[in-house]
């Protein structure tokens, strides 16, 4: 590998155990795929103004708060490169601002409960939802 490059993917909950996932378009990489929003970290920017950017860039919702949840290192999507994935646990300021942002890379939102996921196998990313953190 020659490069490490800095990925957050963000659990946003609608205040009642749902969950904001984007579904990959067609014509992009992965198209089919539902997703956590998110996005690169760029060149000298913090964890927190990623976080910041890319809620805002994918889903016009401000940033109030937001908890780490784990990190993990994911070799596999390219083998140029190894990414490191931040899962964090965002609180937005109001859901009554929410946008369907960046439509040429994600086809649709959609909020879904803990039952009624997609299957693993549609899922991009490693995140589950056993997560005690999360469900609480």
């Amino acid at each position: 590998m020659s490069r490490t490059v800095d990925v957050v993917r963000m659990f946003i909950h609608d205040g009642e155990r749902k969950l904001l996932l984007g579904k990959r378009a067609k014509g992009n990489k992965f198209a089919g795929k539902w997703e956590l929003p998110g996005g690169f970290v760029e060149s000298k920017e913090s964890m927190i103004g990623a976080i910041a950017r890319e809620l805002l860039e994918e889903t016009s919702l401000t940033l109030f708060n937001y908890s780490p949840i784990k990190t993990e290192i994911d070799t596999k999507s390219d083998k140029s490169a190894e990414y490191k994935v931040n899962y964090v646990l965002v609180q937005v300021e109001s859901l009554a601002d929410f946008n369907h942002n960046e439509k040429n890379s994600t086809e649709c939102w959609q909020w879904f409960a803990q039952d009624e996921m997609p299957p693993s196998e549609m899922l991009l990313g490693n995140f589950t939802f056993d997560d005690g953190c999360f469900w609480k």
